[in-house]
């Protein structure tokens, strides 16, 4: 990963706004993810990499096992440590340490839910034998999002332990109304199109499909929509198919990887935002085109409610086609609503899911608990 791409890492992103306000900040990594020991991003910021282990049995990118950050002598130094998630060897790890040296220690719980087998069986292992410790250690549990605060209890948390609720921010310079970068023209629509986005990768739970056949529905309709599609993965192939099969692949552009100001543009450039998710956590996707006032028609998934007010910054609807199609139509075809809905999805975004405003908790959370 470039220091371009590291720098727009999420959890580096927040890390970023609390150095802003005064403090110093190191996040650490698995090393399968940098290429790198440590990476200054600036005087009070540093990305450090961690080795994980047994690599082809604990996945990096879902459980990493790093026994190396319980001896971190970087990490000892720490006057709050925090993970993420309650069901990972590196959230053992470092509560460990913290355990050891008396750190205050945080835990950002997103996930609401058990996994599905063959990993339930490990995480029901996990609650009964490193869990006790975490579960001892832990000063809080943060609320990633609203549903992660009655699993928590599920598994043992003690109620004093839990909450507040911090959500996922995102980054505010970034992600705001911008002028128009493209018209419809540019994606070779008719100028006379309405044009909707959806960002997302291309796996069966993100329901990608399920958009193309709504906008098939629309066409069918008689509504003039184009769509685009923002994101890489392995249905690509499939998914082209499909809008061809459909017979909208004319109304319809893949467009790959975008860098997140291609990405901003693109949602400042669309009339509104489709997350057709079958399911999902917490889609960062809605927060970037709320934070463009791009209203959003999204499927009632994981915690979108967490965001999305039906009716109010955006529509809720079942992970359906149709259902997708009666949101998306309704939204094109009510101009000052589709109006109303984005500014207010722009206030939800300001008031709260700003990158700035949730560091700015975090920094007031933190400061009740440093001695």
């Amino acid at each position: 990963m470039s220091t371009e791409e590291i720098s727009q890492i999420n959890i580096v992103a927040l890390a970023r706004e609390l150095t802003n306000i005064g403090h110093n900040v190191t996040v650490y990594a698995a090393d399968a993810f940098v290429e790198f020991d440590e990476l200054h991003l600036s005087d009070r910021l540093s990305v450090c990499s961690i080795p994980a282990r047994l690599q082809k049995i604990f996945l990096p990118a879902l459980i990493p096992l790093m026994p190396d950050l319980a001896n971190s002598s970087k990490l000892r130094e720490a006057d709050i440590i925090q993970s993420a998630e309650f069901y990972q060897f590196s959230t053992f790890s470092a509560a460990n340490l913290a355990a050891k040296e008396e750190i205050p220690f945080f835990i950002w719980q997103e996930a609401f839910h058990y996994m599905r087998p063959p990993a339930k069986p490990f995480q029901h292992l996990f609650n009964v034998t490193a869990g006790r410790s975490i579960r001892a250690t832990t000063t809080k549990f943060i609320l990633r999002t609203k549903k992660a605060e009655n699993f928590l209890y599920k598994i043992g948390i003690r109620p004093s332990a839990i909450g507040p609720w911090i959500p996922t921010g995102i980054d505010g310079n970034m992600f705001y109304p911008r002028s128009r970068a493209f018209q419809p023209e540019d994606f070779g629509f008719p100028k006379d199109f309405a044009v909707v986005l959806v960002v997302a990768r291309l796996v069966p739970s993100k329901g990608v499909d399920l958009a193309l056949r709504a906008v098939s529905i629309l066409r069918s309709r008689g509504v003039k929509v184009g769509c685009l599609i923002a994101g890489l993965g392995p249905q690509l192939n499939n998914l082209k198919i499909l809008a061809k099969d459909l017979k909208i692949d004319n109304c319809v552009r893949f467009l790959g990887y975008c860098s997140q100001l291609e990405i901003s543009n693109l949602y400042n450039s669309s009339d509104l935002f489709v997350l057709p998710s079958r399911a999902d956590l917490f889609p960062f996707s809605l927060l970037e085109a709320g934070g463009c006032g791009v209203p959003s028609v999204s499927t009632r998934v994981g915690s979108v409610e967490d965001f999305v007010q039906d009716g109010v910054n955006g529509l809720l609807v079942s992970p359906r086609s149709q259902e997708l199609a009666n949101g998306i139509e309704r939204l094109l075809s009510e101009g000052d609503l589709r109006t109303k809905m984005g500014k207010a999805a722009r206030q939800s975004f300001t008031d709260t899911f700003d990158m700035r405003i949730v560091a700015k908790h975090f920094a007031e959370l933190y400061k009740t608990f440093l001695k």
